[in-house]
């Protein structure tokens, strides 16, 4: 028997679109044997090293994410609070270095509302508490990547951890006594 550790990204829409990115990890003669395979589901197909690399890889990735999702959620609301129009401000910066898969997925729900789930907080929060594990055992800090597990943690408190990782935005409305729509 012969394995890998082959997480992807690309959520939802990468999923449906067959455009995931693929991050794998153990044996190369392995990974060479089975990356036309890993090419059915994802658009990216990359061997990350020996077993386990995969799934650093995905730690790191959600790691980014999770700080995208988090800074985007607390500069809309700080935007909104300040008297800009949300739905403005997206187009308004969109386009520019700000720009990411992140808001340009998720902004569009949270100026909807639509925090129905493509990509639960619950699922994000185990890989962050994950990275955190990691963290821990190789003795380094990422303080960045605790900020967001603790607006989670606060999600699942708030019993919203199974709604879309774009509701953490409601972490910084409750703080701000705001609503961005």
């Amino acid at each position: 028997m012969e394995l890998l550790d082959s997480p992807v990204s690309g959520g939802e829409t990468g999923a449906i679109a067959g455009t995931l990115v693929v991050m794998s990890g153990g044996e190369k003669e392995t990974f060479d044997k089975v990356r036309d395979l890993l090419h059915c589901v994802g658009a990216t197909v990359t061997y990350m090293g020996g077993t386990g690399c995969g799934s650093v890889a995905k730690l790191a990735n959600n790691m980014i994410v999770g700080c995208n999702l988090v800074s985007v959620g607390e500069a809309y609301a700080f935007a909104a609070k300040a008297g800009l129009d949300p739905k403005v401000l997206y187009h308004a910066i969109k386009d520019g270095f700000a720009q990411s898969a992140v808001m340009d997925i998720k902004v569009p729900k949270i100026l909807s509302r639509d925090f129905t789930a493509s990509a639960r907080i619950a699922v994000h929060q185990k890989d962050m508490k994950n990275a955190m594990q990691l963290a821990n055992e190789m003795g380094v800090e990422i303080p960045m990547s605790a900020i967001v597990l603790d607006h989670m943690n606060q999600m699942e408190e708030m019993g919203l951890i199974n709604e879309d990782q774009c509701a953490l935005i409601k972490v910084f409305e409750k703080q701000m006594d705001i609503q961005v729509k």
